[in-house]
C-alpha cells in the first residue's frame, strides 16, 4: 500500500465492505457517510456505492483516551437504522445518523470532527500556545478576543489562561481543517453520478420510507451484532442502513 504525505491510498474501513480509494471529491462535495458534512476536497471513496469519508473521519481510531473525559476511554459508535440522537460535548449541537466516539457509561458523545480538535494551537494572533479549555471556567462569561462575540459556556474553547487571551475554537481552526496538502495530486472521482446519487437527488422529505434510507448508501451492519428485530424497525432518517432483520436493503 502506497502512502503520500503519510495518508493511504487505499484504506479498508469497518464501516464498509468494499476498499475506500483516496479521491479528489467531486462537485458539488459529496456528503461524508459518517459526520453528515461536505466532502470540500479529498476524500475516501468507495465509487461503486458513492460511499464517501472525510479522511478525519476515516481514520479516527476505534477507541482513544481523550483529554476532555479522562475518566473513561472513548469508543467510536457507528450509524444505526434507527435514530439515535446525541448532543456532542464539545460543540453542544445534537446528531443523529452520524459516527460518534462515546463513553456509554457517562453518556458522554463526540462528534468526529470535535474529537479531532486539536488541543494545542499556535496561531499568528498571539505569541503564546493556545489549549482548549473543555469546562468553561467563566460563569460571568467570556468574550472571543477574535470576532469579540461572546463564548457559549457549554461549549469548547481556546485559551492562553497567562494571557487571559481566547476565543471560539472556529474562530482559530481555519488554518488546520486541512488534511492533505493542497497540492496532493489525487485520482479523480467517478465523473458520472452513481444511481444511487441520482435516486438521492429527487428523494422525498426525511420523512419519507424506506426511499430515503435507499436514496443514500450504506454499509451492511458488522459481523458479530446482536442487534434484531421482529420486522423492519421502521426507523425514518438521512442514514440508510440494512435491515438487520433481514439482511435486505431497507
Amino acid at each position: 500500500m502506497e502512502s503520500r504525505n503519510d495518508v493511504d491510498d487505499t484504506l479498508i474501513h469497518i464501516s464498509h465492505l468494499h476498499p475506500l480509494r483516496l479521491v479528489r471529491s467531486p462537485e458539488p462535495g459529496p456528503i461524508c457517510n459518517a459526520c453528515n458534512m461536505p466532502c470540500a476536497s479529498q476524500s475516501y471513496s468507495c465509487g461503486d456505492c458513492w460511499y464517501f469519508l472525510h479522511v478525519t473521519c476515516a481514520t479516527i481510531r476505534r477507541s482513544m483516551d481523550h483529554d476532555s473525559h479522562p475518566a473513561h476511554t472513548l469508543v467510536l459508535e457507528l450509524n444505526q437504522p434507527y435514530a439515535v440522537n446525541f448532543t456532542c460535548a464539545a460543540c453542544g449541537e445534537d446528531g443523529t445518523y452520524t459516527f460518534r466516539t462515546s463513553c456509554r457509561e457517562c453518556d458522554y458523545d463526540l462528534h468526529l470532527h470535535c474529537a479531532a480538535i486539536p488541543h494545542k494551537i499556535n496561531d499568528r494572533s498571539h505569541s503564546h500556545p493556545l489549549f482548549l479549555v473543555y469546562e468553561n471556567r467563566y460563569p460571568s462569561g467570556f468574550i472571543c478576543d477574535i470576532c469579540d462575540r461572546q463564548l457559549d459556556v457549554d461549549k469548547w474553547f481556546y485559551l492562553c489562561e497567562s494571557c487571559d487571551f481566547g476565543g471560539h475554537v472556529e474562530c482559530f481552526l481555519s488554518e488546520y481543517l486541512e488534511v492533505l496538502s493542497p497540492g496532493l495530486q489525487l485520482p479523480e472521482a467517478p465523473a458520472q453520478a452513481h444511481p444511487v446519487q441520482q435516486i438521492a437527488q429527487t428523494a422525498p422529505p426525511p420523512q419519507a420510507h424506506p426511499v430515503q434510507q435507499i436514496a443514500q448508501t450504506s454499509a451492511r451492519p458488522l459481523a458479530g451484532s446482536t442487534d434484531r428485530f421482529d420486522i423492519c424497525p421502521g426507523g425514518i432518517g438521512a442514514r440508510p442502513n440494512y435491515c438487520r432483520a433481514t439482511f435486505a436493503v431497507c
